[in-house]
């Protein structure tokens, strides 16, 4: 056996296999951006149906895409699906990949089900991640408002604008 034309063939194999997996994975990148816009157009015209669908498929071409299951939890959540949107935000937060939007979304949508407990507790957690996030700060204020709490309202907000004033 010829070493020295199996060995640089199996090399050039295997590069050009390496090569048609990273096209092939900024190929997938690209349209699942492409259905994530198409699924914003849906959801600002409040077709939840079709905009549920094309976040649905754009996961299947890019799951570690973490603001495609936020935004299709939140897609859940106005279509007034809460177990469903639950159920995806639980996903994200449980990967450990959660970023701010994430909380405050899975936080509405705990207050939606009337559980404000925990959506206090995820808030807390998200400013424990995100300390400078005037965002989270923010809806924390609110639920305290929801709460009858206006001094604790107001400390957050206070708080939020001095992490982030432009906010």
């Amino acid at each position: 056996m010829n070493f020295k034309i199996i060995i640089p063939s199996t090399l050039l194999a295997l590069l050009c296999t390496a090569t048609l997996i990273a096209q092939d994975t900024d190929h997938n990148q690209y349209e699942a951006q492409k259905m994530k816009q198409t699924a914003a157009s849906y959801l600002e015209r409040n077709d939840y149906s079709n905009a549920i669908l094309f976040y649905s498929q754009a996961i299947k071409l890019a799951p570690n895409d973490v603001s495609l299951r936020r935004d299709l939890a939140y897609t859940y959540y106005l279509y007034n699906d809460n177990t469903q949107a639950q159920k995806i935000i639980t996903e994200v937060l449980d990967a450990g990949i959660a970023d701010e939007q994430t909380y405050q979304i899975a936080a509405a949508i705990e207050s939606k089900s009337g559980n404000t407990k925990k959506a206090k507790k995820l808030l807390n957690e998200g400013l424990e991640n995100f300390p400078n996030s005037a965002l989270l700060y923010y809806n924390r204020g609110n639920l305290a408002i929801g709460e009858q709490k206006s001094d604790d309202a107001i400390n957050f907000w206070l708080k939020g604008i001095a992490v982030n004033p432009s906010y």
